[in-house]
């Protein structure tokens, strides 16, 4: 029961964790953004810090944006849409989209998990 009220309370955590997991799957062993960024994960999941919470769902807003950025100029440089074009399109956008939308749930958990504490202090 208590894995469940985890798991509901923190799911935009893990499937970031595993979005960033697939991430390093398809890079090399010793990537850097990679291992840092699942060492942030874990250590959130496990501390579970509001500060921290905060921190790294902005971090991944922000990065997602610059992705964004750069996917779109990408695609303005592209002269015909074949098949390769579209996939990073949709597979790119999709996947860089799941990370904005997962960390703007994450970043609305813990400023409301803050403001609940806040509330809780004051009275």
């Amino acid at each position: 029961m208590k894995l469940m009220l985890h798991l509901k309370n923190h799911w935009h955590e893990w499937v970031l964790l595993l979005l960033v997991l697939y991430y390093w799957r398809t890079t090399t062993i010793w990537n850097p953004v990679a291992i840092v960024l699942v060492l942030a994960f874990v250590g959130q999941l496990i501390f579970q810090k509001i500060v921290s919470g905060i921190i790294i769902a902005s971090i991944i807003i922000v990065l997602s944006c610059y992705l964004f950025l750069a996917l779109y100029s990408d695609i303005i440089k592209v002269k015909a849409y074949d098949p390769q074009v579209l996939l990073l399109i949709f597979g790119g956008g999709g996947y860089i989209g799941a990370h904005m939308f997962l960390g703007c749930c994450m970043l609305r958990a813990y400023i409301k998990k803050n403001t609940e504490q806040q509330l809780a202090s004051r009275r």
